[in-house]
């Protein structure tokens, strides 16, 4: 049958497998068809995947977002995310449109994140439900499948961590875009997110390792110690953030 969305498939069976199997990896790759006035339905290669039986929010996320970085990085695409607030089968705090630029031109191609309550509930799903629903014909069309080398640096990348506590509304890619200001920053990677004895209500607070290196040189400690600073200024101003 000509499905518009690969959706209500994937939500049926994390439905039928739940029972027996209480948390999994699920996923499709299909094509959809979306009806047209007057003309056949338009066809689009899409794919959903993610998780059912969460019971680790924040990690089912990470795992998500990872499954979308593979995707985008097969095929050499940049992307960035928005937090979805509109469609109501999507939950508004735990979700977020995916948009790729095509030209001059910006375009939601996906959404990544949980279901709502109402449309889990519709399948008979008891435990949150992570996943990308992603329509991937745009995106392969216009692939960029070369692919380049960066040698490895014969200079040291040293590592240092920042710890900071932030509102709990912020989200993981404000917190990039502020780190990113620091100079010579060139991993970002988070290993901690704690809320609990020690931390206000309607806070988090989040760890980082940053790796600073430079092309041509070795990093002194006053470079590195500036670049944090950077990195902590920018956070400060753009996330209400407090260095702990």
């Amino acid at each position: 049958y000509l499905r518009p969305s690969l959706v209500p498939s994937f939500l049926r069976d994390c439905a039928l497998n739940a029972p027996h199997t209480p948390s999994a990896e699920v996923f499709e790759l299909s094509r959809v068809y979306l009806p047209r006035e007057n003309d056949l339905p338009e066809e689009h290669l899409s794919l959903v995947c993610g998780m059912y039986g969460v019971t680790d929010g924040e990690a089912a996320y990470r795992r998500v977002r990872a499954m979308l970085e593979a995707v985008m990085q097969a095929v050499g695409m940049q992307y960035r995310l928005e937090r979805e607030t509109e469609d109501a089968a999507w939950h508004p705090g735990r979700s977020a449109k995916i948009l790729v630029r095509f030209g001059n031109e910006e375009a939601v191609v996906g959404r990544i994140g949980q279901a709502s309550a109402s449309r889990q509930e519709a399948f008979g799903l008891m435990r949150p439900v992570m996943f990308i629903d992603l329509g991937l014909e745009r995106i392969i069309t216009r692939a960029k499948v070369r692919k380049t080398y960066t040698a490895v640096s014969e200079y040291p990348t040293p590592e240092r961590d920042i710890s900071v506590t932030v509102p709990e509304k912020t989200t993981h890619e404000e917190i990039l875009k502020a780190i990113e200001k620091g100079q010579f920053i060139k991993n970002i990677a988070l290993v901690e997110i704690y809320r609990g004895e020690g931390i206000a209500a309607g806070k988090k607070s989040l760890t980082y390792t940053l790796t600073l290196g430079a092309p041509d040189r070795t990093l002194t400690s006053e470079e590195i110690e500036s670049a944090l600073r950077g990195s902590v200024e920018a956070l400060q101003v753009r996330c209400g953030a407090e260095l702990r």
